[in-house]
């Protein structure tokens, strides 16, 4: 059998240039934030969208989705009969543990500072609660294991990537 496509990649904003894999056959699909002004260099202002983002997402031509996340790509929404796998290079580090690393003073103006307290709890909401259509977690390592456990919760279905 003869595929002319590998694979989707769903993703928030597409760089032309910056996928590692060979992009022949690929095809990419993106959110609303591509769209949005200066998206392709300062997307990370964009953060406050991403979960609305990528739930926007449609995966009902699917038996299988593989997301690969540091930040809101676990939050795909999949419908029940889809199997859903989310390999996690961190939870977001920049709304848990490191808040005042990406945000304190100096790191941020006023204005993102003062954004990013006000939606910070809802985030870190958003994060526990997307994991719920996720049938697998992989982590990348102990120490993200780890982390998962403990900002998402003791009973996350995972398992370590070796």
């Amino acid at each position: 059998m003869s595929y002319s496509q590998i694979a989707d990649v769903f993703t928030l904003v597409h760089r032309k240039g910056k996928f590692r894999l060979s992009s022949k056959n690929i095809l990419f699909r993106t959110s609303f934030i591509q769209r949005l002004p200066l998206s392709s260099t300062h997307y990370q202002h964009y953060l406050p969208f991403f979960p609305l983002a990528i739930g926007s997402f449609a995966f009902h031509d699917y038996d299988l989705v593989i997301s690969s996340s540091h930040c809101v790509a676990k939050g795909l929404r999949v419908p029940d009969n889809v199997c859903y796998v989310a390999y996690i290079h961190t939870p977001m580090r920049y709304i848990w543990d490191q808040f005042d690393a990406y945000f304190g003073n100096g790191r941020a103006g006023w204005f993102t500072r003062t954004a990013m307290r006000l939606l910070r709890r809802p985030l870190q909401r958003w994060d526990v609660s997307s994991n719920d259509g996720v049938y697998r977690f992989v982590a990348n390592s102990e120490h993200v294991a780890r982390r998962i456990r403990s900002y998402w919760g003791e009973k996350q279905p995972f398992s370590i990537h070796r």
